[in-house]
């Protein structure tokens, strides 16, 4: 389970730094189930956990650079190994060796939909108008993950 947090009391650098940091930890979830799965998933589920990867990389890249434009080099005040867990699996424990591209798809249904609804729950804290204009952002780019895969799963 992530941090819990009072989000009333957080500022547009808070939601920022945050905002990075569940973009890193999405990019980590994916390349961890490339590396657990790389000897024993179908090819295909492994391309898509890659592609998937590089998507949550360019978005905390998009993020940090707002926040650099915003705050420039002010440190966050959030370690960097708080688990916010916002777009992990919901259990890891059920994460299949042989996972073929069908179940490594509804895993990563399931993972964007928690972004996308974690995203949709802290926008009505965001007390500054740019800061809610990314998090409407981030909210619509997991909306158009969930979109993406959807379609992954309906060609199959």
């Amino acid at each position: 389970m992530g941090l819990q947090l009072d989000w009333s009391m957080l500022d547009a650098m808070d939601f920022l730094d945050m905002a990075v940091q569940v973009e890193v930890e999405a990019e980590d979830h994916y390349n961890e189930l490339i590396t657990w799965l790389k000897d024993t998933a179908s090819p295909d589920a492994l391309e898509f956990f890659q592609k998937m990867a590089v998507r949550e990389a360019r978005h905390r890249d998009q993020i940090k650079a707002k926040r650099a434009d915003l705050f420039g080099d002010t440190p966050s005040r959030y370690p960097d190994w708080v688990p916010w867990e916002v777009e992990a699996p919901e259990e890891w424990k059920h994460v299949d060796p042989a996972m073929d591209l069908a179940k490594a798809l509804e895993m990563a249904l399931a993972m964007e939909s928690n972004a996308r609804d974690y995203y949709a729950g802290v926008i009505e804290y965001a007390r500054d108008t740019q800061v809610e204009e990314i998090l409407v952002g981030l909210k619509a780019a997991e909306d158009e993950h969930v979109r993406l895969v959807q379609t992954e799963i309906d060609k199959l």
